[in-house]
């Protein structure tokens, strides 16, 4: 996915999962600072969700692109 915002506000990337195992999620942003940004969330029930959040800048959320993959075609 690829999104956008505004340049003078802090952007929050929060993702979350059901099922048994992971998400890894990388945020890139094609604006100055272009290092990826990863963190994991582990989805260990099917009752209740993993969830998972970090904050970047407001340099990064300007223009940047989203990736998210599961360990298990199963998690949702």
């Amino acid at each position: 996915m690829t999104g956008g915002a505004s340049p003078d506000r802090p952007v929050t990337l929060t993702a979350g999962c059901q099922g048994t195992g992971s998400v890894q999620v990388t945020f890139t942003s094609q604006y100055r600072d272009t290092s990826p940004v990863n963190f994991q969330v582990d989805c260990t029930s099917e009752r209740k969700p993993g969830v998972g959040s970090k904050a970047l800048s407001a340099e990064q959320g300007r223009s940047f692109d989203v990736r998210i993959s599961t360990s298990s075609p199963a998690i949702r």
